[in-house]
């Protein structure tokens, strides 16, 4: 008799999750996922039974699951990697048991942002971005947090213009133009003025102003005129107003007789400033002792040249003189029993005088025109 003993074997694993056992020559797995010891009873090469026993360890994986919010990049440490963008990420590491463990990255990228600021101002600049007062052109910046918790990079190019303020004490006429506004003043004080310059500043001015006065006060006794204005640095030209203010020639002192009737002023200049008197009328030329040459008379007047004297009687001697204003002769006659005179102006269009005086010494006179 042969007895035949029956015999067993036992193994230990480790595994994740699961473990599928095949048991001996078994195709199909037996899956455990949970640790225990588990037996299996087979029969051996004898016919006897073979106990098969299995020591399990089921160790679990892990999936780790994170959410982050950066700013326009995010290191992440799982992996040593940089993400410049959001979304869902995903990587496998081991776990303490040897086991996969998935960790999973929930990643929103909020951006940084920056804004660039031209400004122009006059003397200074507040930046409400910063409350700050710049007086000096440059380049500035600021970094606040956006709405979404980034940075917000401000930078201001500042360019800074300066207003102007001058002050000028002048003394004028009683007419003085302000070249600053191009206004004129009659009155001496203090004026003030703004205007914007081209860099769109203010430009400001205030004039001191005093106005001096001329005195053109003019006395006449007989033919003659005297300006009364006796400051020493005056200076006077005396002018014919019958003849568009015409500066008669060698008239400059502050008296003047005049060598024809008619209407005079005079100009006075003093202290840079200039004004002229009210005209003046003469109307007693050429009478001496009280006796004119009143009979005498000069036409046609204006002439286009030709003209003739008539005396009003016969004279035993007469001198004429012809002259321009500025007192040129241009022409001298000596007349003897004469009782008239005929002669032609040569010169060109003008005014001339003709001085006539007879053998009694008596003169008069004439203004004629030629055109």
């Amino acid at each position: 008799m042969t007895i035949n003993h029956s015999d067993s074997t036992g193994t230990s694993v480790t595994a994740c999750d699961s473990y599928d056992w095949y048991v001996g020559n078994a195709t199909s797995p037996i899956t455990y996922t949970s640790s225990g010891v588990y037996t299996v009873t087979l029969t051996n090469s004898n016919g006897c039974d073979s106990l098969v026993s299995l020591d399990l360890t089921i160790n679990n994986s892990d999936t780790v699951n994170t959410s982050a919010t950066a700013c326009d990049s995010y290191f992440w440490p799982a992996n040593g990697t940089t993400l410049n963008d959001g979304g869902i990420y995903q990587v496998t590491l081991t776990n303490s048991v040897g086991c996969d463990s998935v960790v999973i990255l929930d990643l929103t990228l909020n951006l940084s942002d920056t804004i660039n600021d031209t400004i122009t101002a006059c003397d200074s600049y507040t930046w409400a971005v910063n409350s700050m007062t710049y007086t000096s052109s440059g380049n500035y910046s600021h970094t606040l947090t956006n709405a979404s918790g980034c940075d917000s990079v401000i930078n201001l190019n500042l360019t800074i213009n300066n207003s102007f303020h001058d002050v000028d004490s002048e003394n004028g006429c009683e007419g003085y133009l302000w070249s600053f506004n191009s206004q004129l003043y009659t009155q001496s004080g203090t004026y003030y003025d703004t205007l914007t310059t081209v860099n769109g500043c203010d430009s400001s001015m205030t004039l001191h102003l005093t106005l001096d006065s001329i005195n053109t006060s003019v006395s006449q006794s007989g033919a003659t005129l005297t300006a009364l204005n006796t400051s020493s640095t005056a200076t006077f030209q005396w002018l014919d107003c019958d003849n568009s203010f015409t500066p008669i020639t060698g008239a400059d002192s502050s008296s003047f007789t005049p060598a024809v009737n008619g209407n005079y002023a005079v100009l006075i200049l003093d202290n840079g400033c200039a004004d002229t008197s009210a005209c003046y009328e003469v109307n007693n030329v050429g009478l001496e002792g009280g006796f004119a040459l009143s009979s005498i008379s000069v036409f046609p007047n204006p002439t286009t040249g030709d003209y003739q004297v008539d005396f009003g009687r016969a004279y035993n001697k007469v001198r004429i003189t012809v002259t321009d204003l500025a007192g040129k002769v241009l022409e001298k006659h000596h007349l003897e029993n004469s009782q008239s005179f005929n002669s032609t102006l040569d010169g060109p269009k003008g005014m001339y005088m003709i001085w006539i005086q007879t053998e009694y010494r008596k003169q008069q006179v004439f203004r004629i025109v030629k055109d």
